[in-house]
């Protein structure tokens, strides 16, 4: 059930890139009806709206086999959108048999034309040899396409190659770089990677009032594992550095709020 959680949140969260069309429709709020008789007329965002009803059970009954065939409608007439979709449905084994070779197929035609997600996945399919040959190159290529459009998750990610030298020469100005971008868009794990780098003095000068800040708002953010990195540095601190890296914390959390 978790997985199929998580299935329908990457299937909605980035449901209308269109860099491929100029006007798009927006169904979401459209009757079922409406919506069906749109997409049998071939419209492809009322497709692509009656493949996430049918694969999330929003408000029809879940029918992922038909999601599918809906998607495949919309991808055929060149929707990136539908192409990460499918690519997310043979990634998780939904209305098809589960391909990883397919799945990259797909986040790879969608990436060619410019989707962020699929930009994302594909680089962690690179980055693990799934779909496709193992290539830590290919990874940070793909990774930082997504990561210079604002893509938060990917910007941590290219932070994280960057930190260990997958596939591109170990650099933590670069790493720091990029875990700040994604800190400061509100992504927990950047968060308590920047926070760590402070701790550590890499790529940024040592600041444990910063590294403190930083690993707060993580933790309050949902990454509950950068509490003990917050707690370490707590002991460092002095009573007047402790208060000083309180305010700051609050300072940014509102600042730098998740919104995964």
């Amino acid at each position: 059930m978790m997985r199929k959680t998580l299935l329908a949140v990457s299937l909605c969260g980035l449901c209308f890139s269109a860099t491929s069309f100029a006007f798009v429709q927006d169904y979401s709020k459209r009757s079922n009806k409406e919506v069906t008789t749109e997409a049998k007329r071939g419209d492809i965002y009322a497709q692509i709206e009656l493949g996430d009803r049918l694969a999330t059970g929003n408000g029809l009954e879940e029918d992922d086999v038909k999601a599918v065939e809906w998607y495949h409608k919309a991808a055929k007439k060149g929707s990136e959108t539908a192409m990460y979709k499918l690519g997310m449905m043979y990634d998780n084994g939904h209305g098809v048999a589960y391909s990883a070779k397919e799945a990259a197929a797909w986040f790879e035609k969608a990436s060619a034309q410019g989707h962020v997600k699929a930009q994302y996945y594909l680089a962690g399919m690179y980055k693990w040899g799934r779909g496709v040959p193992k290539s830590n190159e290919k990874a940070v290529e793909y990774y930082r396409l997504a990561a210079e459009k604002g893509f938060d998750v990917a910007q941590n990610s290219l932070g994280v190659m960057y930190a260990k030298g997958l596939g591109i020469e170990k650099n933590d100005d670069e790493a720091v770089k990029w875990y700040r971008r994604s800190a400061e868009n509100g992504y927990a794990y950047g968060q308590r990677n920047l926070a760590f780098k402070y701790s550590l003095g890499e790529g940024v000068e040592l600041d444990n009032v910063e590294a403190y800040a930083w690993a707060s708002v993580a933790s309050t953010n949902g990454y509950t594992t950068a509490e003990k990195l917050r707690d370490d540095l707590a002991m460092k601190l002095s009573a007047s550095q402790l208060a000083e890296a309180k305010t700051k914390a609050e300072s940014y959390l509102q600042q730098y709020t998740s919104h995964q």
